[in-house]
């Protein structure tokens, strides 16, 4: 991720003593976020010598911009900074998003997770339409039926894409069936 920042102050170099007798720089920075927020960080030497040297560089009102990325104890970390706008790479083979699709993060459902959801629910509320809109001694192919053109009712202007996402399709009402 890349954000847009402005450098409020940077602090001059500190030598700090670790716990282990090994010194190193320490350098505090205050920022606004593209939101306007205030921020601080305080950058190491050792962990990123060009990107504490760049920033070094900076003046207050400086505009700057920073590629981010949470390290393995999800914090947000930062890799490279620069005073022109940064773009992301494109991955090799095209670019785009090249995480599989179906891989979440989390608890969040991906695309094809909702997609799928959404078109089950559909078909429950059709179904149940149809079976209160029949007689109670309906067949169940009957009621299947109702239920059937209830959701392709719905259904109209959208599809459900082979790997179960929905998209919209063009149509006109006169292609639902009657």
């Amino acid at each position: 991720m890349i954000s847009q920042n402005t450098m409020v102050h940077v602090g001059s170099p500190e030598t700090k003593t670790a716990t282990g007798g090994k010194s190193h720089l320490a350098m505090d920075v205050v920022y606004k976020d593209n939101n306007g927020q205030s921020r601080s960080k305080t950058l190491r030497d050792f962990a990123n010598p060009a990107l504490f040297k760049a920033i070094q560089g900076l003046n207050e009102g400086d505009t700057f911009y920073v590629e981010v990325e949470k390290n393995a104890k999800g914090f947000w970390e930062w890799l490279k900074v620069s005073t022109e706008p940064l773009e992301k790479p494109a991955a090799a083979g095209g670019g785009g998003n090249t995480r599989p699709a179906t891989k979440s993060t989390g608890t969040y459902e991906t695309p094809q997770e909702r997609g799928r959801k959404q078109v089950f629910i559909i078909r429950q509320s059709s179904f149940d339409r149809a079976a209160s809109m029949t007689p109670e001694d309906a067949s169940f192919s009957k009621v299947a039926s109702l239920a059937e053109k209830i959701e392709a009712w719905i259904m109209r202007g959208w599809k459900l894409n082979d790997d179960d996402t929905i998209s919209r399709v063009e149509t006109n009402d006169e292609d639902v069936p009657q």
